[in-house]
């Protein structure tokens, strides 16, 4: 029932919203690294009860010193994985999933022993430690030094650290959207805040439009280089930069929020209480029942470069990106 209940105030709270299935496609880093190492389905369906880990792995908001060391070699993979036990025992329980079907029953899997092809992993693993190993460990994954610069300038530009930071991305054809998303927050959400920041990323506002976001919304704004990334970034709908920005202030604050310039507070009490339920269970996202699973709407190329099969992501639904909280 509580859960129920949980789902109604969020399904209030954002307003209703027809997503193009290219948002679905955007959340590459956010719904692989979030939704497989946070929300391992295979896990949270059997509903196991974990044996409880000290909470010393919950960390307070590092400096820019400490977010310069914090990439993947800073961490090892058991201690990842023993976080992860912690997050999933702290989760909300999910009923026993009926699964009938696998990757060999539905006659997907080939063998390619002896074959020279790349082998595809046709079952997640269920030991934390080997997937957090595959997900956050994996030669292919690391993102390249020249990038974590640039992301580590981005947050340099936002002064201090918070225990919630807010954050959005703006461009032109969002611009007057955004004045009510900004009226929306600075009456519904700022006064139920303490210790909070706004950052607004600029990709792709006229200047006369950043010189008028800098003067009326509170908030720092920053400009996103897409001549420092890759071509593909500059594409907008293509959406590769929002978990970058998103990874980009991770390390300034306890919980991120990511918000479309589309979001409308109806219940902003609500926001408090997602923020402690992030902080439980490491990641809050929106849910449709009626979403599809995730290979109906995802190239199969991305399954495969995490070196898995699209059929073991079956038992996962779409969760729209729109909308998120990320606790570090």
């Amino acid at each position: 029932m509580a859960k129920k209940n949980v789902f109604k105030i969020i399904k209030r709270l954002l307003q209703k919203r027809c997503f193009h299935w290219l948002i679905y496609l955007s959340v590459t880093g956010i719904l692989i690294a979030c939704i497989e190492v946070f929300g391992l389905r295979k896990i949270l369906a059997t509903n196991h009860v974990f044996a409880r880990y000290p909470r010393s792995f919950e960390r307070n908001a590092v400096s820019v010193d400490e977010y310069r060391a914090s990439t993947p070699e800073s961490y090892s993979s058991r201690s990842l994985a023993l976080e992860l036990r912690r997050k999933l025992q702290l989760a909300e329980g999910t009923p026993d999933l009926n699964v009938t079907f696998s990757c060999h029953s539905l006659g997907v899997v080939k063998d390619c022993n002896g074959t020279g092809e790349r082998c595809l992993q046709d079952e997640l693993p269920a030991d934390l430690e080997t997937r957090v190993k595959q997900l956050a460990f994996g030669e292919n994954l690391q993102v390249p030094v020249r990038y974590r610069d640039v992301m580590r300038s981005f947050a340099e530009q936002i002064p201090g650290v918070y225990d919630v930071i807010i954050v959005t991305a703006l461009s032109s054809n969002h611009f007057k959207e955004s004045q009510a998303f900004l009226k929306s927050l600075h009456a519904e959400v700022f006064p139920l805040l303490s210790n909070f920041h706004l950052v607004m990323f600029d990709i792709g506002l006229s200047t006369e439009e950043n010189t008028q976001l800098k003067k009326h919304c509170r908030c720092t704004v920053v400009n996103f280089t897409f001549e420092e990334f890759p071509p593909h970034f500059k594409s907008l709908k293509c959406f590769a930069w929002k978990p970058v920005i998103i990874g980009s202030v991770y390390f300034k604050a306890d919980v991120v929020i990511w918000m479309d310039a589309s979001i409308r507070f109806h219940l902003p009490d609500a926001i408090p209480v997602m923020i402690s339920k992030a902080k439980r269970q490491g990641v809050v996202l929106r849910h449709n029942p009626a979403n599809a699973a995730s290979p109906y709407y995802t190239l199969k190329q991305m399954f495969e470069y995490f070196g898995d099969s699209p059929c073991a992501h079956l038992l996962f639904d779409q969760v729209e990106s729109g909308f998120g909280l990320y606790h570090r």
